[in-house]
């Protein structure tokens, strides 16, 4: 379930409204899709944009074909400044495009009817139980409890789903037999309970951070359980992972053993531990100019060798060059790295665990260092 957002002012071009007409369909059924959060026919990185649009108030995009084959419908949001939706017998690509609707726009009735109809579905979606809420992950995190709700399919002859709960009470058990307590545990789980992320704080700890693991599972074989080691930062709580996750099995078979695949997760995660120490030192030992913080800034973002919202690239050098923290005001690595994670706590809980794992990556390529 998607965060409810206002459809705002409802107008159309002529050529859309043609369009509609010669594939003989209602504007209605593609406000429906929009409003339910399938964006149709957009590229990948659109599609990452809406889901921070949503829960952020930021511009909403989608693009239909009708059924007469014309790409030819838009649906665009504008920003709370010039907040209207347009269907337009053209592409938008601006985001103020939205207010600059061709001349002879008709206000069409049935749109009015049909947003007065979604506005009473999102009252109702806003008064469903908690327990809902949760499975949809709703802008938040969950506990282990709540975990424990989601439910897991059926298992099929080639395929035995893992519970996502079952995968963390395994990783808790395996870290206890090494002696590692975990102090803290959160995860986020996609709308329909097929993907979850989760990050265990550990009671293991290094100078100003705590050492992490992050985990990953799916019931839809869309990704392996896999794992990566990571920190979490005391003066701020920023999460950071050393890479990518790396997968712990092949594949989820039914002869498969859970708490080996979690001790051999486990053990690589262990071996990492002094090495990133050492990489999180020399980050914060290694000085920064203006310069190069603009540069690999530009690069993440404008470049596009992170992937994360671009919108955030001004709050990331807000972050920088007017840290909120004193043990960021020194000009290095490890100040630059912190900015980064502090943007993505604006992000939904999903998009920030795909976000961080990301940035260990860019910065490792950037720096030419590894953990």
């Amino acid at each position: 379930m998607i965060k409810a957002f206002s459809l705002g002012r409802i107008v159309a071009t002529p050529g859309a409204l043609q369009a509609l007409e010669r594939a003989n369909q209602s504007a209605t059924f593609f406000l429906a899709r929009h409003a339910g959060g399938d964006w149709g026919e957009l590229e990948r990185h659109d599609v990452r944009e809406n889901e921070y649009g949503v829960a952020h108030g930021f511009r909403l995009l989608s693009s239909y074909a009708t059924a007469a084959g014309e790409k030819a419908l838009d649906y665009n949001r504008s920003r709370p400044i010039c907040n209207h939706a347009a269907f337009a017998g053209r592409v938008l690509t601006e985001t103020k495009a939205a207010a600059v609707i061709p001349t002879q726009i008709d206000r069409l009735p049935e749109f009015l009817e049909f947003e007065a109809r979604i506005s009473n579905q999102q009252r109702r979606k806003r008064s469903m139980s908690e327990t809902s809420t949760l499975i949809g992950y709703s802008g938040r995190t969950i506990g282990r409890e709540e975990l424990a709700l989601v439910p897991t399919p059926a298992a099929t002859e080639t395929h035995r789903p893992v519970p996502h709960h079952e995968i963390v009470q395994a990783l808790i058990e395996t870290l206890g037999f090494r002696h590692i307590g975990v102090v803290h545990d959160e995860y986020a789980v996609s709308p329909d309970g097929m993907k979850a992320f989760g990050v265990l704080d550990l009671a293991t700890e290094m100078e100003g951070c705590r050492f992490s693991i992050g985990l990953r599972n799916s019931h839809d074989k869309s990704m392996r359980l896999a794992m990566t080691c990571g920190y979490r930062v005391f003066v701020c709580s920023n999460m950071a992972f050393a890479g990518d996750f790396t997968p712990v099995l092949a594949k989820h078979s039914k002869s498969f053993s859970l708490i080996d695949c979690i001790s051999v997760g486990v053990d690589r995660m262990q071996r990492n531990f002094e090495p990133m120490r050492k990489q999180v030192e020399a980050w914060q030992r290694s000085e920064l100019t203006d310069v190069t913080a603009k540069v690999v800034i530009y690069e993440a973002f404008v470049e596009g060798r992170l992937e994360a919202p671009k919108h955030l690239a001004r709050t990331v050098h807000d972050l920088y060059f007017e840290p909120k923290y004193e043990d960021f005001r020194p000009r290095t690595i490890w100040s630059l790295s912190n900015a980064f994670t502090s943007a993505f706590k604006d992000l939904d809980p999903i998009p920030q665990f795909r976000a961080t794992a990301k940035l260990g990556e860019f910065l490792e390529a950037r720096f030419s260092q590894s953990f």
